[in-house]
């Protein structure tokens, strides 16, 4: 439980340091008082959430398509299951979802950070990863949740 209230009270702060609705994009790292030099940040208002049933994997779907390398992806933020904070992302994200609450994710750069490819490496809670569909077009930017804030 401690654990919990020191990571509440972490993004609390976090968002008393940053008015903007703000992200990056990975145009300005850094630009936002209260965001690490390497992360970016979305306010979602609205989201969709999953579970990968082969490995656990809990993501959401953010609904926005990014730009990376001249290809455009869906933008997901995910947890897996071997992360020590799995149980407690998942139980604010659904609290967040079920009371219709705007939720805060900060996430790595992905402009200034390694990203792996998904389909050959499996993805792991420190690098944001794409993937491809079937036919070999652009799907999904993968980001691993560094820190999650439920708004209202």
């Amino acid at each position: 439980m401690n654990k919990i209230c020191i990571i509440l009270i972490i993004l609390l702060f976090t968002v008393i340091c940053s008015y903007a609705e703000g992200n990056c994009y990975g145009t300005s790292p850094g630009q936002t008082t209260g965001i690490p030099s390497q992360s970016c940040y979305e306010r979602l208002a609205s989201y969709h959430i999953g579970l990968q049933v082969s490995d656990g994997m809990f993501y959401i779907d953010s609904g926005l398509d990014i730009q990376f390398n001249n290809k455009t992806y869906r933008l997901r933020f995910f947890i897996t299951s071997t992360s020590n904070t799995y149980n407690q992302v998942q139980a604010l994200v659904q609290t967040g979802y079920a009371t219709r609450s705007k939720i805060e994710i900060i996430y790595p750069n992905y402009a200034i950070t390694t990203v792996t490819n998904a389909n050959t490496t499996a993805l792991n809670n420190i690098n944001c990863s794409t993937n491809s569909d079937a036919l070999g077009n652009p799907a999904n930017m993968y980001c691993p949740i560094q820190a999650l804030l439920i708004m209202e």
